[in-house]
């Protein structure tokens, strides 16, 4: 086993991790450069209730460096995201032309919601290994994911960056409110289950470095390869 092996640990949260998911959503505040790129993090709409929610019916995965919590992630997988506040809103998006969403409304649906990492060393590194382990999750039982990247009035270009490399395509905005940071214009990409797959698979075959290490952090005990 690696040092990066022996010193990170991507898991499912539970109930009891509670209070570590909701202290990185603290030390997570909206800051601004002057540039429209954000600083920090940008966590919103959801308190405890919402958490304890996504424990129970929902997903979340924990990023874990040398036994502390310093990163997570939620998803919605398909009858959680169709009982939501954001299905109950899809009629608001404006879907790009060329997309189609009634040719995937009857398929197996996931929302990969939210991925907060603690800033320090590698957390760029280590943020993307745990996306990856969460869209290896969501994957194993859907056909298509969707997730919101921030566009307005910041930008996230290490979503942005993740959401590219596995293929996502903007497909549609969604223009929100937020009473901690007023009103937001967000992207909505789309994932295709066998297109994202496929995409991870060719990485896997001839991996640089890096690709290996965080492939090698998703993949579970005694496994060749990542899978959910």
């Amino acid at each position: 086993m690696t040092m990066v092996e022996d010193e990170v640990e991507l898991r499912r949260g539970g109930l009891d991790d509670l209070d570590d998911v909701l202290a990185i959503k603290r030390a997570l505040p909206l800051s601004f450069d002057g540039s429209g790129t954000h600083r920090g993090g940008f966590i919103l709409g959801t308190d405890l209730a919402g958490y304890r929610q996504l424990v129970t019916v929902g997903r979340m995965w924990l990023l874990r460096l040398h036994g502390r919590t310093v990163g997570y992630s939620t998803a919605y997988p398909d009858p959680v995201l169709r009982a939501s506040e954001l299905w109950s809103r899809r009629e608001r998006i404006a879907w790009k032309d060329g997309f189609d969403p009634a040719a995937i409304i009857d398929q197996p649906l996931a929302l990969f919601d939210q991925l907060a990492v603690l800033p320090g060393a590698r957390a760029r590194f280590y943020g993307t290994a745990l996306a990856l382990r969460t869209m290896l999750d969501l994957l194993d039982d859907h056909r298509h994911v969707l997730t919101t990247v921030v566009h307005a009035p910041v930008k996230n270009p290490a979503a942005l960056a993740f959401v590219r490399r596995l293929g996502g395509r903007l497909v549609g905005e969604l223009e929100e409110h937020y009473p901690e940071v007023g009103a937001i214009r967000s992207g909505l990409y789309h994932f295709d289950g066998e297109h994202a797959r496929r995409t991870i698979d060719e990485a896997a075959r001839n991996p640089a470095p890096g690709t290996r290490r965080i492939l090698a952090l998703c993949r579970p005990p005694g496994s060749d390869e990542p899978s959910a």
